[in-house]
């Protein structure tokens, strides 16, 4: 991303296991940082695919 009005690029990387992060990065990354449809909290669609897949063994 860039930030034209004070001339800098802008790297959000997020790094998260179990498809849940355990922090409040809304905190601590604005929201327009993230990717679209961004959600890593406890409970996300992405996890609850994974729990039900993990049911289905």
């Amino acid at each position: 991303m860039a930030d034209k009005d004070n001339n800098r690029l802008i790297y959000v990387e997020i790094t998260f296991c179990d498809y849940f992060s355990d922090i409040n990065y809304e905190e601590i990354i604005d929201k327009e940082y993230l990717p679209k449809g961004f959600d890593a909290k406890l409970g996300n669609s992405t996890r609850q695919a994974f729990n039900k897949s993990e049911l289905n063994k």
